[in-house]
């Protein structure tokens, strides 16, 4: 693993069946500086490369003042990953910025970030800003786990809000890319 922090930002690489090259700690060390610009001491990004079979799949989380950003990209050289990986990182961060500023988001490290990256995004488009267009209201029934997961593949949903029998918390199923299911345990 190689890991650097510098004045603005903790910046880490993980390799899983790849090895981290100089020329790869070089490459994405400054292709980050664009971001970097923004970032503080406490932010962190982190870039985990898997390798399997014959490609290569790029984590990128992004962490900034406690709320968490993930992109991936999946082809055969590491580098290509990587790169694809920080163009989908930077759309989803002009894409939520509008978001996060309309509400008037609390999180001053979020603020301070969207604005330093106001000049970068400047080209951006109100038409790409999603709009909530229904909601909808259930009610949540006590059940396991098992019961969850038949409920939402009966539903054909990808997800299944329902209140956990054991704990009394609400927990939410959902399908995996690889065909499996995860559980979100909330904690309030």
């Amino acid at each position: 693993m190689h890991e650097r922090s510098v004045a603005y930002m903790k910046f880490s690489l993980k390799g899983i069946n790849v090895k981290i090259s100089d020329r790869m700690k070089e490459h994405c060390t400054k292709k980050i500086a664009k971001l970097e610009r923004s970032l503080s001491a406490q932010d962190q990004l982190e870039a985990k490369f898997t390798a399997v079979n014959n490609s290569v799949t790029c984590e990128l989380t992004l962490k900034i003042a406690g709320h968490f950003y993930r992109t991936e990209a999946n082809v055969t050289d590491a580098v290509v990953a990587f790169d694809q990986a920080l163009d989908l990182m930077e759309r989803k961060l002009r894409k939520h910025k509008t978001r996060i500023l309309k509400l008037h988001h609390n999180s001053e490290g979020l603020k301070r970030f969207y604005a330093t990256m106001a000049e970068d995004f400047a080209k951006e488009e109100d038409a790409d800003t999603p709009k909530i267009s229904k909601h909808k209201q259930f009610h949540i029934d006590a059940m396991d786990e098992e019961e969850a997961l038949l409920q939402m593949q009966l539903l054909g949903h990808s997800f299944f809000a329902y209140l956990n029998a054991d704990s009394g918390k609400v927990n939410i199923i959902y399908a995996r890319k690889q065909g499996e299911y995860g559980i979100l345990e909330l904690d309030y």
